[in-house]
Formats: C-alpha cells, structure tokens, sequence
C-alpha cells in the first residue's frame, strides 16, 4: 500500500507539500517559493532568468525573494524540515537519516562578501553545508532536517594540528552534533532512526550526545582509539578477531569503484572505547559500542585498492546476518553524495553570481529543497517500479511523454509505470536503454526533465488549439 506521501507527488503537489508550512512573513513570499521550485524542477541547469522563462516580472521576484535580508536561509527551510518529519511520521519502523558536509566553491567570486576559505586550497572560496537528509526504511528519499551553513577563516587555513585541542565547540566537527541534536528536537520523541556518518563523524562527542530510545549510529571508523581491558588498540583488536563469517555483497558504482559484487570477510567485537588522552582531567566515562571489521577478499572485477571498511555502532550485533544487515545499510551512505551531485552538477549551484554570501545560502536553500524533487523520482522508480506514473507526473506531462516516446497521436489508455515513465524520460536526457544497461542515474533524468517540460508545453499549446490528439 502507498503511504500518503506517494499518493500524489506531481511536481505541482510536490511544490505546494514543500511550501505549506512556510511562514515567510509575507504570503506572497510562500506563493514566491513555490513557483520558483516549479521552474527549479523544470530547468535543473538553467539560471534564476532561463528557469523563469526570460519573464521579466517573474525574474525580478526570485532575485527580490533571495536578496530580501527580513529572512535567511533557514526561514526558507524551516518548512521543508516541517513537511519531511511530517513524511517521515507517515512510515512505520525507522528512518535512516544520514549526514555529510559538502564544499560550494565560489572562488570566482572575488567581490562576493562573507565568503570563506576551504580546505581545498588558502586562495579558494566558497561556503560550507552540513546536510542531514531522511530517508525511509527501505531507502525513499523524504528530505532535509537540517541544513547548516558557515565559513572558515583565512586565518584558520593551515592550522589543523591547533585545531585539534579546541573544545569541541569550536570545531568545524560540531556541525555533526548540531546536526543530531537538531534531528532529537524536531522529530518527534516516538519516531526511532539510525544515524549514518562517514569518517568525519567519527567523533567521541557524537556518542556522548544524548539521544532517544530506539536511535543508533552507524559510523565509519577512523579513529584507532585506545580501548578498555586491551593492551592495544582497537584496530588490531579487531583484526585478531575470529571471522565471523564471509558474505557476497554487490556494491554501487562510487567515484573510485565500479560496480561489482565483492566476497567480504566479517569480524565483530564489542568494545568500549576510552576518551581520548588529551581530555584525562574531564573524566569521561567509556561509552560501550560494536566494531564491524568487513574485508574484501574476492570481487568479480580487479580494483587497485580493495575495501576495507570499520564500522562503529550502538547497536548490539549478535550474528553474521546482524552485521550483515549494518553492512548493506551503510553502503548506501553514498545516496548522500548523489543528493551533493544533483545539487552541484545537476542545479549548478556553483555557477551562482551573487553580491553577498547571505544571498547565495537562500539561493541554496532554494535549489537543496528543489533538488530533494529529483533524488525522490530517481529512487522511488527503483524501489515501487510498479506505481502508476500519475504519482510523479501530471496528466499533460504523462501524456505528452506517451506520445513523443511512441511517436504517435493516440494518448495512452492509462498510465504507464513509474519505472516506465523514468526510463522515457532518462531517453530524453541520453539514455540508450539497451537491455543490459542499469536503471537510469539522476543526470540522465534531469537532462529528460528539462526537455520534457518544451514537450508539454508543446502539448498543453496544441491541445488548447485543438489539434492532433488535443
């Protein structure tokens, strides 16, 4: 059965779901949103002007919405945060919620006040995101719950190792425990969720951070951290340990990797692991947790650098096929990285030119909601296929794909699949659909999109005229 959420997510649906909890101070600010994450959605790599069709009174009203300072970008967002908790509340079970910061680069930018250093160069611009994005439990993308932006100082660039002793206030890390403990404040106390972070979140503070019953985290390890009743530490613990046992495991493409499936060995331990040496005199006590240990030892391709994955989590893992379960769970971290690259190759936010930092982070805040529309489609045709496409198309736009996809003028007798729809779509955008290829990316589909949204025009303007199938 579909929840609610699915029942009807057309993009028109889907922009007045993202917009009806916005209190933007004015209601013509809500109204404003609203068609710009429409004209977003139709025109992913297009500027603020293209999107809105080159219309001058509709072009001067996004640049007045994102250059108005009576708001900031987190006015803007506290109501998608608002409608993806209330999609969220509409499964049962768990919520995966899963976190990663990401760099937006605007060195070009010289004149652009408020920007900051990234890590990648001391000459380079830009500003830093933490995005914390929901995601049901079997993996259907619902949206952000938080979104935090800031800027590093010149003057910090270069001084990691004094860094390391601040408090972890002062840390750029914190934005991990800003992030969960905006997740324990705003989702509701009954909704349970495991947390998943890279190795950035491995972080002692983030365990300490008090959470509710019925959420976990799901970490990469980094960190070869002293452990309690061992003489030494947890990684060579860890690998004394006898193998649990082997598992096939089939891993998505990454940007280092193809897609293979991989034979992987699988060593668990409980641990408790020991505050770090510098923070003695806070007497901080051992916080008890599983380490998983997953080893390539076989793949059907040849890779340079085989996995080698540890894991840390609060969850109790009792057998092979627990860890199992964690194992598969956190390899689908990387759907955060495909939300970054929609944001970043498929919206272009990076070739935004605008006077003020304040400015781009609500420009932002716009295309990370608009942005959520099209990792939803690319996911939901792969995990409900079968769903009739009126769920995420409009009737012009299902009909209008129909026919130019079948080149003819006889409109369909009823809608096609979600997953047929995407891969027409996807066709629109490049996508050859030969029998062995994969189900199609986001580029493929936002490259469709846009060309869809000419097609329906086109046809929307022929039928008012009452021509061909109109």
């Amino acid at each position: 059965m579909l929840k609610k959420e699915e029942q009807r997510m057309t993009k028109e649906s889907w922009a007045m779901n993202e917009t009806k909890y916005m209190t933007l101070k004015d209601k013509r600010r809500n109204e404003r949103v609203k068609m710009l994450l429409e004209a977003m959605i139709d025109n992913p790599a297009s500027s603020i002007p293209q999107a809105c069709h080159g219309e001058n009174a509709s072009t001067k009203g996004a640049y007045r919405l994102i250059g108005t300072t009576e708001i900031d970008e987190q006015d803007i967002l506290e109501g998608h945060y608002q409608a993806t908790i209330q999609k969220a509340c509409e499964y049962d079970g768990r919520v995966v919620i899963v976190s990663d910061s990401m760099d937006i680069s605007f060195t070009s930018l010289k004149k652009t006040t408020g920007l900051g250093t990234l890590a990648n160069s001391e000459k380079s611009l830009g500003i830093k995101t933490q995005n914390t994005y929901i995601f049901s439990e079997n993996l259907i993308p619902l949206g952000l719950i938080n979104q935090k932006y800031w800027v590093r100082n010149k003057e910090d660039y270069g001084k990691k190792k004094e860094r390391i002793r601040l408090n972890i206030k002062d840390k750029e890390s914190y934005s991990w425990i800003e992030s969960l403990t905006h997740i324990e404040k705003k989702l509701p106390l009954e909704k349970g969720y495991v947390f998943l972070g890279d190795g950035a979140a491995d972080i002692y503070d983030l365990f300490l951070t008090k959470r509710r019953e019925n959420s976990d985290l799901l970490i990469h390890l980094v960190q070869d951290r002293n452990i309690k009743n061992d003489n030494v530490r947890l990684f060579k613990s860890l690998a004394n340990e006898p193998t649990l046992g082997i598992i096939t495991q089939k891993l998505e493409r990454t940007k280092t990797h193809p897609e293979r499936t991989v034979k992987l060995e699988i060593k668990v331990k409980e641990v408790e692991i020991l505050p770090p040496s510098h923070r003695k005199n806070e007497k901080l006590s051992p916080i008890k947790l599983t380490a998983i240990y997953a080893q390539e030892i076989e793949s059907d391709k040849v890779v340079n650098d085989p996995i080698t994955w540890r894991l840390i989590t609060t969850i109790i893992v009792d057998s092979l096929n627990n860890a199992e379960k964690l194992i598969i769970l956190y390899s689908k971290r990387w759907l955060i990285e495909r939300y970054h690259y929609i944001l970043k190759e498929g919206f272009r936010i990076e070739k935004l030119q605008m006077e003020s930092a304040g400015n781009l982070k609500r420009a932002i805040a716009l295309y990370s909601i608009a942005a959520g529309r099209l990792l939803h489609i690319t996911y939901f045709a792969r995990i409900q296929p079968d769903a009739p496409c009126s769920l995420i198309l409009s009737a012009d736009e299902a009909n209008a794909l129909y026919c130019m996809h079948n080149k003819t003028l006889l409109l369909p007798t009823d809608f096609v699949s979600v997953k047929e729809a995407v891969r027409m779509i996807a066709k629109l955008g490049g996508f050859l659909g030969r029998k062995g290829d994969k189900e199609p990316g986001a580029k493929v589909l936002w490259q469709g999109l846009h060309r869809l949204e000419s097609i329906t025009q086109a046809y929307v303007l022929f039928k008012a005229l009452n021509v061909g199938n109109g």
